[in-house]
């Protein structure tokens, strides 16, 4: 029985995103949904200010309603990159989760954790094997194509990415095995009189 709250439980909304789609520029309004299946799930409308966004929920995220406030930092190579202030506890966040009474939290507040923290180590490397091979863009047939515009380097790297990490689940494999397989008696061969007959 789990115990704990898992972060991939929760509907989240990712402030990189809104400001990577425009949602973030003041005045813009928009509306997101969250679909399971091609089925809408709930829909919030978001509405930026300058320094704060409304977010109202219908739907499955009807009862939502919050203004949560933005802040920005400074990037290394120029610009700057946007942050939610979480509503309960004002720490600076990239996403923020509807909890269950339909208010917005961050990760800490919630006290969730991200699943792949609760795997074992086997189950992480297999994780791990698939998200590899996710970024590989297999096809129906089983074939991983190259997507348009990525450079062969990337390709490349994300190759031995997975190559690496399925060759760490392989190892580990074979040593369980090894662990509890019995020790093989040594095995040797009859001696022959010197001299007598072959």
């Amino acid at each position: 029985m789990r115990t704990k709250l898992l972060v991939e439980d929760y509907r989240r909304i990712d402030v990189r995103r809104l400001a990577r789609d425009g949602f973030l520029v003041p005045g813009a309004r928009r509306r997101l949904h969250w679909l399971s299946g091609g089925e809408v799930l709930g829909t919030i409308t978001v509405t930026a200010g300058s320094t704060f966004v409304d977010i109202i929920g219908e739907g499955g995220a009807a009862g939502v309603g919050e203004t949560v406030t933005l802040t920005e930092s400074d990037c290394n190579l120029g610009g700057t990159r946007p942050w939610w202030l979480c509503p309960s506890c004002d720490r600076r966040c990239a996403l923020i989760y509807i909890d269950i009474d339909k208010a917005l939290r961050c990760r800490e507040c919630l006290r969730a954790v991200y699943l792949v923290s609760t795997l074992g180590r086997s189950d992480r490397r297999q994780d791990r094997v698939e998200k590899t091979r996710a970024r590989l863009h297999f096809d129906a047939s089983g074939h991983a194509v190259k997507p348009e515009g990525m450079h062969l380097k990337t390709w490349l790297r994300r190759w031995q990415e997975h190559d690496a990490a399925r060759q760490a689940v392989v190892d580990e494999v074979a040593a369980w095995v090894d662990k509890r397989m019995p020790p093989q008696p040594r095995r040797y061969p009859r001696s022959r009189p010197v001299g007598g007959p072959a």
